[in-house]
């Protein structure tokens, strides 16, 4: 949008421009706001949608629209020729960064993987504290079905509300079920009553 500045006595035309950043924090003359604001203003609606994701990683889509001035079919347009690409990636009423989506997703899978090896009898992480991990931004039906897709894709595994490493076994080694039934046969055979000194 542009916009006239003109002074009320005597009225006079002062300035003018044009409107770049609807929703913007107050701003200085610093080099990377500036530099930032030249960008929006000879950036494509998909260049201007890219960045806006990408600052915030997860938008809703009806809140893209008003953030960058820009009609909500141009915005859509935009958004889904980017997801065409490969660019940014639709969840539900969201719209995810791509590539951060993928980094996030890849660090909380090493994260699962180191914690399994740490613990080989660990019942794996709650699905808030995934979420909160690798999906921050994504409301709770977002990372479900994230969840679901992954875990489908064999990425990961869901048991109940815990998320495990892909690959992770359901039932504990074998090596330790022995020791599991061993232990259980001499409860069932001594009962829970404390050892005489004699025993």
């Amino acid at each position: 949008d542009r916009f006239v500045l003109r002074s009320f006595s005597p009225p006079h035309t002062i300035g003018g421009g044009i409107v770049l950043d609807v929703q913007g924090r107050h701003r200085r003359f610093r080099r990377e706001d500036i530099e930032e604001l030249e960008r929006r203003q000879s950036a494509s609606p998909e260049e201007m949608v890219l960045g806006a994701v990408q600052r915030r990683f997860a938008v809703r889509t009806q809140d893209l629209a008003p953030e960058l001035g820009l009609p909500g079919s141009e915005v859509q347009s935009a958004a889904e020729s980017l997801a065409a690409q490969g660019r940014l990636r639709r969840l539900g009423e969201l719209w995810l960064d791509a590539e951060e989506l993928a980094r996030r997703l890849e660090r909380a899978a090493a994260d699962l993987r180191a914690q399994r090896e740490r613990d080989p009898l660990w019942r794996g992480k709650d699905r808030a504290a995934w979420r909160r991990d690798a999906a921050a931004g994504v409301d709770a039906r977002g990372a479900a079905a994230l969840l679901g897709e992954l875990a489908a894709a064999g990425r990961l595994r869901l048991v109940g509300e815990r998320v495990l490493p892909a690959g992770a076994p359901s039932a504990l080694p074998e090596d330790l079920r022995d020791d599991l039934r061993s232990l259980e046969a001499f409860l069932a055979e001594g009962g829970l009553q404390p050892q005489t000194p004699a025993q």
